[in-house]
């Protein structure tokens, strides 16, 4: 495997066998392909949302210390999903099992790389998205792609990401939904009738291969600390 670049002290030291460090917290940027540790167990990729930073993640990521664990790092306001998903699909692809834990629009960044590696994985991949809007929002008379460049156009239903999104996923893929009780954009299943058409149908399709649906006190950026969600994220990523 070719070494391109490597970033961070951590990256570093776990290359080069330092003993003080531990096994987590790699920051992988976008558009770098790196010389990731091998030997290690299985990983956990974090992914934010628009505007998102790694830091959201703290409360949860301090339960899997035990786990090595990366950062998805990308401009998550400019570039497009279907740009940040296939560099995701590449990350992954470095991995022979992944568990992705996203937040936000990084739910549909993560759904979009695993539609990509539909057939080029073989390995197993468990993603559990966090207060994702799979819903999309509702879409200007014209497709802004190309005119607008800021990642939400894509989280529009008349954008060619979220009309290709829900793909049958192979059986080694499985996904769970997360959602926060105090809704604002992002709509729950019990807020259905706020939808659209377009919406109501991309929300029924998010479905595909989901395993569970759970819902947690608190709003969309809160949800993020609540106890309950991370013994349940507990729960479902140490199991077999």
């Amino acid at each position: 495997m070719n070494l391109k670049a490597i970033v961070g002290v951590g990256m570093l030291c776990a290359l080069s066998g330092c003993a003080t460090v531990k096994p987590n917290n790699y920051s992988v940027p976008v558009e770098i392909n790196l010389s990731l540790p091998m030997g290690l167990s299985k990983p956990i990729i974090f992914v934010y949302g628009y505007g998102g930073s790694k830091s959201e993640f703290e409360s949860i990521a301090n339960n899997f210390d035990d786990r090595p664990i990366y950062y998805f790092e990308y401009d998550s306001t400019k570039e497009y999903i279907d740009v940040s998903g296939n560099n995701l699909a590449k990350l992954i692809k470095e991995f022979k099992d992944v568990d992705i834990i996203a937040h936000s629009m990084g739910g549909i960044v993560s759904r979009y790389a695993l539609d990509t590696l539909a057939c080029d994985y073989d390995g197993k991949i468990r993603l559990v998205t966090i207060d994702t809007p799979y819903h999309g929002f509702k879409s200007p008379p014209i497709n802004l792609k190309g005119i607008v460049k800021r990642s939400w156009v894509d989280m529009l239903t008349n954008s060619e990401v979220m009309k290709n999104l829900y793909t049958d996923l192979p059986e080694n893929f499985e996904i769970y939904q997360f959602e926060a009780s105090k809704k604002d954009l992002i709509r729950g299943w019990n807020e259905l009738d706020t939808l659209n058409k377009e919406q109501l149908e991309n929300k029924i399709n998010s479905l595909k291969n989901t395993k569970v649906v759970l819902e947690f006190e608190g709003d969309h950026t809160s949800i993020l600390d609540n106890l309950y969600l991370i013994k349940e994220l507990e729960k479902i990523l140490r199991k077999k």
